[in-house]
């Protein structure tokens, strides 16, 4: 027997490995077809290979912010004035009256005003002894609280002092007319008599 020529089974390794072809593409390869050479000894498969791009990056995206709540709107505090310890309460008072239409005229104290007649008021910060606070303890400002309706007519004093006010009677019926004086307030509460 002849020996077996090893160049006759080349044709059919050939026809075996040349009919199939397995192709795969790897992460980062570029598609194609590789080239494949017949070598005695073997086959050699040569992948074409380009680089891989540079991964972009994709950008993070930033949380969104929570927006703030809005506080609600405060209102303002007003200041309430303390109290001025020195002063323990404000008396308003008639320190005179003027008639001069014939009306007799009653005492300061009563606070009572004839219709026509002008009664001088005054306000003044007493101690808790009863005694005249000093200008320079509880000092010039004072505010004066005019009383509603028609009873009375309030005007500046001509007696020029911010403490003073000058009363016209103008109908019969109550009024109250009041001052504040370092926090303190008193009142005159008084009536217009016929």
């Amino acid at each position: 027997m002849r020996p077996a020529r090893p160049w006759l089974f080349l044709p059919l390794a050939v026809s075996v490995v040349g009919c199939q072809t397995i192709h795969e593409e790897m992460p980062g390869q570029a598609s194609g077809t590789p080239s494949v050479t017949l070598q005695p000894g073997g086959i050699t498969v040569t992948p074409i290979v380009s680089p891989s791009p540079s991964p972009t990056g994709q950008p993070t995206p930033a949380p969104t912010p929570t927006p703030a709540p809005t506080p609600e709107p405060t209102p303002t505090p007003t200041v309430e004035a303390t109290p001025n310890p020195a002063i323990y309460k404000v008396r308003v008072a008639f320190f005179g009256i003027s008639c001069k239409n014939g009306h007799s005229v009653p005492r300061n104290g009563e606070g009572l005003l004839p219709v026509g007649c002008t009664g001088f008021a005054t306000a003044t910060p007493k101690d808790r002894a009863g005694v005249d606070v000093p200008v320079k303890v509880h000092g010039k400002q004072i505010d004066w609280i005019y009383p509603n309706g028609n009873q009375v007519d309030v005007k500046e004093s001509v007696f020029e002092s911010d403490f003073n006010r000058d009363v016209v009677g103008l109908s019969p019926g109550g009024f109250s007319l009041c001052a504040t004086v370092g926090g303190v307030t008193g009142c005159l509460d008084g009536n217009v008599i016929r």
